[in-house]
């Protein structure tokens, strides 16, 4: 936290006569209002500061947001395929029924929320997709035979079959890159926040800085005034009392 510097302001000299009492009540109402200026001005400051660090922790959170969905983020299609049976397996060989009950839905929740399972799906179906399609036409081309109706009928249900799949898919990932679009945003947000709160805290400083000043030069030149005034009255009392 940065805090404004503020000197400490002496005390007002006693002084003697009607014009002393008022010079010195001034100068109480100067020493009261440059305390009460840094107190202020504190108290903005450690008001921004503490906006600040928030915005930063909300920054980090979208950042980390942002980065949970990248395509890339997450297990693959095979490794989660692979993790769901070997729990499966692991459980029902020790006979951990409801375990395995557990794990499948926890390893299901996990490929469902994984962008990587999900970019890997459309991919692999896409690629899926073309292939079958292209033995579809391979054999309606050029096949003859109940044999190859039936390959052709096959490769065609598997064509439109992984097409779905990987439109499915698809709005998946579209839906990953939305989220992860909107967190990079309001981490940007966040950190603009922070820049525009550290620019006003420079600038409350500065102020506290300069009204400071300007009080404690003000200050001392009335001070200055109570003493030349005691002088004046003090000495002409002091010739009279020696005469």
């Amino acid at each position: 936290m940065t805090a404004p510097i503020g000197s400490s302001t002496p005390p007002p000299p006693s002084g003697l006569g009607a014009d002393d009492d008022a010079m010195s009540a001034l100068y109480s109402m100067l020493s009261q209002l440059r305390a009460d200026q840094v107190s202020l001005g504190t108290s903005n400051v450690q008001n921004d500061e503490a906006e600040q660090e928030q915005q930063r922790q909300l920054q980090e959170a979208a950042l980390r947001q942002a980065e949970a969905n990248q395509a890339a983020a997450g297990h693959g299609f095979f490794p989660s395929i692979g993790h769901f049976f070997a729990d499966m397996a692991r459980d029902v060989e020790h006979g951990q029924f409801g375990k395995a009950l557990s794990d499948a839905e926890h390893d299901a929740s996990d490929a469902f929320d994984s962008p990587q399972f999900w970019n890997d799906l459309k991919v692999g179906c896409e690629y899926v997709g073309i292939v079958a399609a292209a033995v579809a036409t391979a054999v309606c081309t050029y096949g003859t035979g109940s044999t190859a109706a039936a390959i052709g009928a096959a490769a065609a249900i598997t064509a439109v079959s992984a097409g779905a799949t990987a439109g499915a898919a698809q709005v998946r990932t579209d839906e990953f890159a939305a989220t992860a679009a909107d967190a990079n945003a309001n981490a940007t947000a966040a950190g603009d926040q922070v820049s525009e709160l550290q620019q006003i805290t420079s600038f409350v400083l500065q102020e506290i800085k300069q009204a400071d000043q300007a009080n404690q030069h003000a200050t001392g030149i009335l001070a200055q005034a109570i003493q030349t005034n005691d002088q004046t009255v003090v000495a002409p009392a002091a010739t009279r009392v020696r005469g």
